[in-house]
């Protein structure tokens, strides 16, 4: 007995010694997961100060570059800070105040004089959920970065996000005064989940209370992300290419880049909150009238009439992103997915 009882004890000790490592192991595991979505880690990750070299004399220069690195495929882009000489940071999603504070952090390496000087270089409006700004990144983002964070409601935008919706807008749509100009702007634009609700501007003669139903409808309707995504595009100003088009619009030269966090799986940057940075082959009206008359989805009984009547009256314009011509350099990468937690 008593040998039998000195064995159990021995079983239970190595028992409970490998419950303590595979709970270890299993928390090093959840953790490397979180920790490779983590929004300011992702952007750490694909951004990065490198200094420009002459390719004739191979001379490091005094002047600074930014390189963008895909998350997914590592294809990298270049953005010389010598070309610019105004920068806006803009974002709308649950991730966006994260994101943008590590953003701006770098560019502030990259542009010298970003930070904390007279005249900024550095502009921004970020969009988010409430309470998901924490107060560090509300105070680093306003006073370090000339950043205004707004608040406003998710998934059914409210007038909160049509007002910051208009902000960032305006922002980005107007000429600066404070800079000469005499160079590019480059617009940066943090997405992540959550921002086609938070980046709200209906097209007239819609109004919130008819993107509110529309969304209360297609959250209910058992649609893909994608298929609502489509629609929601056609009846929004900032979606489906719209940030790219108002800042070709907008007059000067200037360069977009999007930096998208995914949380749609097989991530198509065209319905990542809409694909507001991303010139799509057409503007989506003839797929968004299929789905809303589509019987499986009810929504020819159950969106406002002004919406229903908006997209079967639509027709795809002869001008569609693909054929539009900008004077824009307009780049998409995505920082991070769901994939990356595997």
């Amino acid at each position: 007995d008593g040998t039998d009882s000195s064995r159990r004890n021995v079983n239970v000790e190595q028992m409970s010694e490998e419950l303590i490592r595979m709970h270890s192991e299993a928390r090093s595991i959840i953790s490397a997961g979180i920790s490779a979505v983590d929004p300011r880690i992702a952007i750490q990750s694909c951004l990065s100060v490198n200094v420009d070299v002459d390719v004739d004399t191979f001379a490091e220069s005094d002047v600074p570059s930014l390189t963008v690195t895909d998350g997914t495929n590592s294809n990298t882009l270049t953005y010389h800070a010598s070309e610019y000489d105004e920068i806006q940071l803009v974002g709308f999603g649950k991730a966006s105040p994260s994101m943008a504070l590590a953003t701006a952090e770098i560019l502030s390496q990259v542009f010298k004089g970003l930070e904390n000087t007279h005249e900024q270089m550095l502009s921004g409006v970020v969009i988010t959920k409430d309470d998901h700004a924490t107060p560090h990144e509300l105070y680093a983002l306003q006073t370090n970065h000339n950043i205004r964070v707004l608040e406003a409601s998710h998934p059914v935008p409210d007038q909160r996000g049509i007002d910051a919706s208009q902000t960032l807008w305006n922002l980005i749509t107007s000429t600066s005064t404070t800079c000469n100009n005499t160079k590019k702007r480059l617009v940066v634009v943090c997405v992540s989940g959550g921002g086609s609700s938070l980046f709200c501007l209906p097209n007239p003669p819609l109004t919130l209370s008819d993107l509110q139903r529309v969304n209360e409808c297609l959250l209910k309707s058992g649609m893909t992300i994608q298929d609502m995504n489509v629609i929601r595009s056609c009846l929004e100003v900032g979606k489906g290419g719209g940030i790219a088009r108002a800042c070709a619009d907008s007059g000067g030269d200037v360069d977009v880049l999007g930096l998208v966090l995914s949380d749609v799986i097989g991530d198509p940057l065209e319905f990542i909150a809409s694909g507001p940075t991303v010139l799509t082959a057409t503007n989506g009206w003839n797929e968004a009238q299929s789905l809303i008359q589509d019987p499986k989805f009810g929504l020819l009984e159950s969106l406002p009439k002004p919406v229903v009547d908006m997209i079967l009256t639509a027709e795809e314009p002869e001008d569609t992103n693909a054929t539009r011509k900008t004077t824009s350099r307009c780049d998409t990468i995505l920082i991070g997915n769901n994939a990356r937690t595997v």
